[in-house]
């Protein structure tokens, strides 16, 4: 089943189905729409990502959450780094190739890199499911290679070739790593997507998905108090509408200028002037300036004529009273 988000003319989705046996929930947003990614450090002592929620001042779209940890500890383990402060490290090279934000990085979207690279945000992966569209080799991960709920975050590219960044939570009983990546890969491949690469972060207990702040799996475990290390953050752009309402043209008509001045303090003075000629063919209460941004000049006019006859007969008027005239057609 697919739900779209509250949040206007985003086309970010969460969809829930069933793989392996297991309830699924996938969920994932355009490139294009992204504001911010973030990797946020629990607060010490640990909270479960559910509480963590509770401590955003903003709620974030996505919330996940992250990396391995030491279960016994609560102490980040692999490699962490969090608004550029470095938690841990390891130099195990199979984690070595992590994803994050670099530092400085224009645009402030995830990509996969080393991680002696500048990271502002970065999350070592237990294992790389995906890297470059290749599937990796999962066999050297004998610690997690049985059945268990998991958690993963990618990118893919869409059947229009444009980039997605996805979160994958497969609850139940869960599914086996090579499960994982054909669970990944055929599901995708359904929607004429294709996977670019997928990183495994922490699963079983820890496993965790909400939008826009609330939980959205299907799984009724009990076991999502548990606490974690790190989560996962996402915040969306405001987006215009794709197709927005086409505007009226202003409107123009025919108007009398009586003056043109680079300086607001003297167009008023002199629009005060104007004002106290009170009623005539118009109103002359009711002259007003416009500024015309190309000129840098504030004009003060009058009327608002639909035929070009009514805007004359007021400046005929107006020149028999002294005041130098210009007519003038337009918005």
């Amino acid at each position: 089943m697919k739900h779209t988000l509250n949040r206007p003319n985003t086309r970010a989705f969460y969809e829930t189905f069933v793989s392996y046996g297991c309830p699924v929930t996938l969920a994932a947003f355009p490139a294009s729409e992204l504001a911010d990614f973030r990797v946020v450090m629990c607060t010490q002592p640990k909270l479960s990502p559910e509480r963590m929620l509770s401590t955003f001042p903003e709620v974030p779209d996505f919330l996940s959450n992250g990396s391995f940890f030491e279960t016994s500890s609560g102490a980040s383990i692999m490699n962490v780094v969090s608004q550029t402060v470095t938690y841990s490290e390891d130099p195990d090279p199979r984690t070595a190739m992590g994803f994050g934000v670099i530092s400085g990085s224009r645009d402030g979207l995830p990509k996969v890199g080393n991680r002696l690279l500048s990271w502002r945000d970065f999350l070592s992966p237990y294992p790389m499911l995906f890297l470059n569209g290749e599937r990796q080799d999962v066999s050297d991960y004998a610690d997690i290679g049985y059945a268990a709920q998991r958690m993963v975050f990618g990118q893919y590219t869409s059947a229009e070739a444009e980039d997605w960044y996805f979160f994958l939570l497969v609850e139940g009983s869960g599914c086996l790593l090579s499960h994982l990546q054909a669970l990944l890969a055929e599901h995708l491949k359904q929607q004429g997507n294709a996977v670019q690469w997928a990183a495994n972060l922490d699963g079983g207990g820890s496993a965790y998905l909400a939008v826009e702040g609330k939980r959205v799996s299907e799984g009724v475990q009990g076991s999502w108090l548990r606490p974690v290390d790190n989560v996962i953050a996402v915040y969306l752009k405001d987006m215009e509408p794709a197709n927005p309402e086409p505007q009226p043209e202003p409107k123009a008509y025919w108007r009398i200028s009586l003056g043109a001045f680079s300086v607001k303090a003297n167009a008023e003075k002199y629009l005060a002037t104007v004002r106290s000629l009170g009623v005539g063919l118009v109103d002359y209460t009711k002259a007003f300036l416009s500024y015309d941004a190309g000129s840098r000049l504030y004009r003060v006019q009058v009327g608002a004529f639909s035929q070009e006859s009514g805007a004359r007969a007021v400046a005929e008027e107006l020149n028999a009273w002294g005041y130098a005239t210009y007519v003038r057609y337009g918005t």
